[in-house]
């Protein structure tokens, strides 16, 4: 399989190592007008300058989300079916449509929402659902979101702090974690601008209620920052059940009283940039612990993307061009999304600042 990987900055190189590593492919081309560092194979500045012979069957789209559109408009038309996208796959809806209307029904295109690939993930749904059918009941979720700051004079912060939170948004409410919910409610939605910087988000505080497929609600409070500087981001969820209490003698036996048992299950990625972790805490403090390799996440996803491509085998994961369409209605509905479309306009501005700076 010959491939075509469009963006060689932090992402694209990662990509590259994978894409390099995998025996299913065979040449990797990379189009990048202004790559950040020197690429390992030569680099042309536009997809149609790919040599006559390049014969791509697959596509890598790892450039800035601003141009994603634009990317896939031109494989899809050069007749690239088999697609890995960088999230968020489109900023508007009308992206989606232009895209929609020039993908062929057997196209595949898989987004990257690489938190679903990792073991942290699937274990921690096991557990929920283990404590469920053990009677407890979900009580809410608070999410932590720490993150960098980004040094890239490209890209504005509010950019970065949305598409981050695309994970977890995709996680908390498009089925991963809390399975299919009913209604996702905004209770609280916050921006902490910072006025030093022309008003540009720098924080996020979120709110949700969560309403799943037995009419539980589900409070879920969120908060992604670029103010810290750690990148671990965790996950906790809070689980409780009340349970009769017998008596120590015979005298007491029929004394019952309501006994408050609770467990705490918590997700963590990236803890040490080695590994992410299940832990889960019962009323006693017993932890129980699940690590997985942090950096297997991409890989693995990258692979079973070629699997996809190559066989047409989906791994249950991987999320597809429809399931992204979907998931960008419910963050228009929930008025989600706007801030981002807002800064995509300005980030477009800078990056054309700066490549006019560079020529």
């Amino acid at each position: 399989m010959n491939v075509v990987l469009f963006g060689y900055g932090y992402m694209g190189r990662l990509i590259y190592k994978f894409l390099k590593e995998n025996q299913s492919v065979k040449n990797i081309y990379i189009v990048d007008p202004n790559p950040r560092c020197e690429p390992p194979v030569a680099c042309c500045d536009t997809f149609e300058n790919l040599p006559e012979d390049a014969n791509v069957s697959a596509a890598f789209i790892a450039s800035n989300s601003i141009t994603h559109c634009d990317v896939l408009e031109k494989v899809l038309k050069a007749g690239i079916k088999n697609i890995f996208c960088e999230k968020p796959m489109c900023l508007t809806q009308d992206e989606y449509k232009r895209v929609q209307n020039v993908a062929p029904k057997d196209a595949r295109i898989v987004v990257d929402y690489l938190l679903r690939s990792s073991g942290a993930v699937r274990a921690v749904q096991k557990k929920i659902q283990l404590l469920k059918n053990a009677g407890y009941k979900l009580i809410g979720g608070q999410v932590d979101y720490g993150k960098d700051k980004t040094k890239d004079p490209r890209r504005f912060r509010d950019i970065g702090v949305y598409e981050e939170l695309y994970h977890i948004w995709d996680l908390c409410l498009n089925g991963p974690l809390f399975g299919k919910l009913k209604d996702v409610r905004v209770a609280r939605n916050i921006p902490m601008p910072d006025e030093k910087i022309d008003g540009r988000i720098i924080q996020q505080r979120f709110k949700y209620i969560l309403t799943d497929e037995n009419d539980e609600k589900i409070p879920l409070k969120l908060m992604s920052s670029f103010q810290k500087s750690r990148r671990q981001r965790s996950f906790i969820f809070f689980f409780s059940k009340k349970e009769a209490e017998v008596g120590k003698n015979k005298a007491e036996q029929f004394n019952l009283d309501e006994k408050e048992k609770t467990r705490i299950v918590s997700l963590i990625f990236d803890n040490d940039f080695k590994k992410d972790q299940c832990l889960t805490i019962d009323e006693y403090n017993h932890v129980e612990r699940l690590d997985f390799e942090a950096n297997k996440k991409l890989e693995n996803m990258i692979n079973d993307s070629i699997i996809y491509f190559s066989t047409g085998k989906k791994a249950s994961y991987l999320h597809s061009a429809e399931d992204s369409q979907a998931f960008h209605i419910l963050l228009e509905q929930m008025k989600q999304v706007a801030p981002m479309n807002k800064s995509a306009i300005m980030e477009r501005i800078v990056q054309k600042k700066h490549e006019q700076h560079i020529h």
